[in-house]
């Protein structure tokens, strides 16, 4: 947290007391940190529910999507509490042929989507789409988080990571 300015050293029963600013900052630390907006769910127009977690919302940011017997039969968003900014690394597990876009203002951004890894490095393809069982980089600022339908049956248990800032 950019500004903040040290209270302590604190020892029991001696002064400094309670101090408002540490504690207000403290507490604006955590809300913070741990994603203070709780989760976002959508219901599959199929089944299931695709929840989102943005449990790290301040310059660095961390989401978890987790898909229950998730299937949708059209494109559904999910609008962070706390959009990005900039660059995020993104695993895609179980999505059952769903395909994963970042949209800014609706608009999708590009991913750089690993093709393949060896050892002296990797290859990949830019896209404003992941499919399942992938992971890439997002490009760009992005603020809401978009479920695409592209075949498949059945209901997909997986889970989406995104870190970034």
């Amino acid at each position: 947290m950019s500004g903040y300015t040290p209270s302590g050293p604190f020892v029991s029963g001696n002064p400094p007391g309670l101090d408002s600013p540490f504690f207000n900052n403290i507490e604006n630390w955590i809300q913070q940190f741990e994603g203070d907006a709780g989760s976002v769910s959508v219901n599959g127009q199929t089944s299931g529910t695709a929840t989102l977690y943005q449990v790290v919302q301040a310059t660095v940011k961390h989401v978890v999507v987790h898909l229950v017997n998730y299937r949708n039969s059209s494109a559904q968003t999910i609008a962070l509490p706390a959009a990005f900014t900039d660059r995020a690394i993104v695993q895609v597990g179980e999505t059952n042929a769903s395909q994963i876009a970042f949209l800014s203002s609706g608009t999708a951004v590009n991913i750089k989507v690993f093709t393949s890894l060896s050892a002296s490095g990797g290859t990949q393809t830019t896209q404003t789409n992941i499919a399942q069982w992938s992971f890439g980089q997002i490009d760009a600022a992005w603020d809401t988080l978009q479920l695409k339908t592209s075949g498949g049956s059945g209901g997909a248990y997986g889970v989406i990571i995104i870190e970034g800032f």
